[in-house]
């Protein structure tokens, strides 16, 4: 994971790259959610449904340009 930081004016700076992150209340992320009013749970539901939601956004683009998506067997 790499956590980043967004300035005023709009530019992202890398704070540090982690092979082994954490995920908890005081970990950086759902603090800065916290202060904009979402909660722990709301955070984790909102990370799924934008991961999903690119997931068929991309599925949908490989159909279009005539490609089959074909998910890899994972027995």
């Amino acid at each position: 994971r790499v956590d980043f930081i967004l300035s005023r004016d709009r530019i992202a700076y890398a704070l540090e790259a982690n092979t082994i992150p954490g995920f908890t209340t005081h970990s950086l992320l759902p603090r800065a959610a916290a202060k904009e009013g979402l909660s722990m749970s709301d955070l984790c539901v909102k990370i799924i449904e934008t991961a999903y939601s690119s997931l068929v956004t991309r599925r949908s683009s490989l159909v279009k340009r005539g490609r089959r998506y074909a998910p890899q067997d994972t027995r």
